[in-house]
């Protein structure tokens, strides 16, 4: 008589559950955050699909909708994610003098940084179109630019920079100068290797500030 082999279980489908992931590994949630970022930065957010976003994450579409509402919702992560990215807060402290601005310019025109100068603008050009992250965009340029104003007030306080123009103001142009070269880079990506033109970028964010005590060099 034949012996009876009992059956083997049932074999499971699809990805492994979260609890299988290597320690340290990322979430499925933080790979397609990753895919997104990539192709909203390369493509654009019309020309990014989430077929292709979920093909880069190695997810199907079905787990991204598992995560994500559509595209927009995914956008809108991938915007509040680059922000706290480039927010200095994270980075800086109370006590940090002028020279911060300008260590903070040559972090982001670092070459490893080109992803997310190319993220930055699409986030601006994709705020033209919607609403909801133009709102977003615009609270966080409201609180990145007031946190800018405050630091300028304690340097003017402190006598390192000229007291005789608007905190505000400064921090606004700032803003847009380092926007401007986001923006730019893409195009003329030769500049933020030209040191002639590093240089004078540095020189002219001195003047803005009015700083007391700079060398016309660019910082090393």
């Amino acid at each position: 008589m034949a012996s009876r082999v009992a059956p083997s279980a049932p074999r499971r489908r699809g990805r492994p559950r979260n609890d299988a992931r290597p320690p340290g590994a990322p979430t499925t949630k933080e790979l397609i955050l990753r895919a997104a970022a990539d192709a909203f930065a390369s493509r654009g957010f019309d020309g990014a699909s989430l077929v292709d976003i979920a093909a880069a994450a190695g997810v199907t579409t079905g787990a991204v909708y598992s995560h994500f509402r559509g595209k927009p919702e995914l956008l809108m992560m991938v915007v509040t994610s680059t922000l706290d990215a480039v927010h200095p807060v994270r980075r800086v402290d109370p006590a940090q003098q002028p020279a911060y601005l300008h260590e903070w310019v040559d972090w982001l025109i670092a070459a490893p940084q080109t992803p997310l100068r190319s993220l930055i603008a699409e986030i601006h050009h994709a705020a033209l179109r919607d609403p909801e992250v133009r709102e977003r965009l615009g609270s966080y340029g409201s609180e990145y630019a007031a946190m800018i104003a405050e630091m300028v007030e304690r340097w003017q306080a402190a006598g390192l920079v000229s007291a005789d123009r608007d905190p505000r103001s400064v921090a606004q142009l700032f803003l847009t100068q380092a926007l401007g070269l986001c923006s730019t880079a893409p195009l003329r990506p030769s500049l933020l290797v030209n040191t002639h033109f590093v240089e004078l970028f540095h020189q002219q964010l001195a003047a803005l500030l009015g700083e007391r005590s700079r060398s016309s060099a660019a910082p090393g």
